[in-house]
């Protein structure tokens, strides 16, 4: 589950809630005693960004942007980016930048050097159904992740690369690419404490920023106390955290949404 808080200087805060294998999203307010389902069987949402009191996401297969709360036939397409140039769009993201709300579409690459992808910039004027390309992100650096993402302002922060954009690769869980070289570098190459299947070595330490920040983007292993670029795969032989783990998911409980136990109102679109 992915809860968000989207508020304004107009209206109280709201809560909306996601569930990955959930077709609904669900709303509600301090002081209400039963969530509402303001979204029913659209299981293709992803990349959730909460932005100036609304909440705004992306479609798996549609390739566009909706507005997820409040619930408005609000949508822009995106699919013609990948026809324009015949890249192969690999994933999107969401992410809040200098107060603007970006699209970045991270997409394959003829290249023969590792990783084989680079990533585009868009600003997105929503209500003016437009895409607005951006090359440079200055002294910034964006981390990507399907659960949160962040644009984090690197003057204060040496040790992270401006104009990049850190993410995640299948066996590479600590990945970061400048935008003005198009270079990557494999943050965790000497970090691995397994071999997927048994560990190999103790934790590396001390964390870097790079390495919280990507823990903090990627929600699972964050609620765990755990490092996101060490237990994204967690072996069977860790018996003992597999056990804690376990332990921790059965003490989650979600209430039924209506009051008195019935089902929840559906606020119609």
């Amino acid at each position: 589950m992915s809860a968000f808080v989207c508020c304004s200087p107009t209206a109280p805060f709201s809560v909306v809630a996601s569930f990955v294998w959930k077709p609904m999203v669900l709303w509600t307010q301090p002081g209400r005693l039963r969530w509402e389902i303001i979204h029913h069987g659209m299981v293709e949402l992803q990349n959730f960004l909460p932005f100036q009191g609304l909440l705004f996401a992306t479609t798996t297969w549609r390739k566009e942007i909706v507005m997820v709360y409040p619930p408005r036939k609000i949508s822009m397409p995106y699919s013609s980016l990948a026809e324009a140039d015949q890249s192969l769009i690999w994933r999107e993201y969401l992410v809040e930048v200098a107060g603007r709300m970006m699209l970045v579409v991270q997409h394959g690459t003829d290249d023969r050097a590792w990783p084989k992808c680079a990533f585009k910039i868009f600003e997105v004027d929503i209500w003016g159904q437009k895409l607005l390309p951006i090359c440079n992100l200055g002294g910034r650096a964006l981390f990507l992740s399907s659960d949160r993402c962040l644009c984090v302002p690197t003057m204060s922060l040496p040790s992270l690369y401006s104009n990049s954009v850190y993410f995640s690769l299948t066996y590479n869980p600590a990945v970061v690419q400048s935008l003005s070289s198009g270079l990557s570098e494999d943050l965790a190459a000497l970090c691995h404490i397994h071999d997927m299947k048994k560990k190999t070595r103790p934790s590396v330490r001390p964390f870097t920023i790079a390495d919280h920040l990507l823990t903090y983007c990627n929600h699972l292993e964050w609620a765990r106390g755990l490092m996101f670029h060490e237990y994204r795969y967690i072996p069977e032989s860790f018996v003992e955290l597999n056990k804690k783990i376990k332990a921790h998911c059965s003490q989650v409980h979600i209430p039924r949404t209506g009051a008195g136990g019935s089902k929840a109102k559906l606020c119609h679109n």
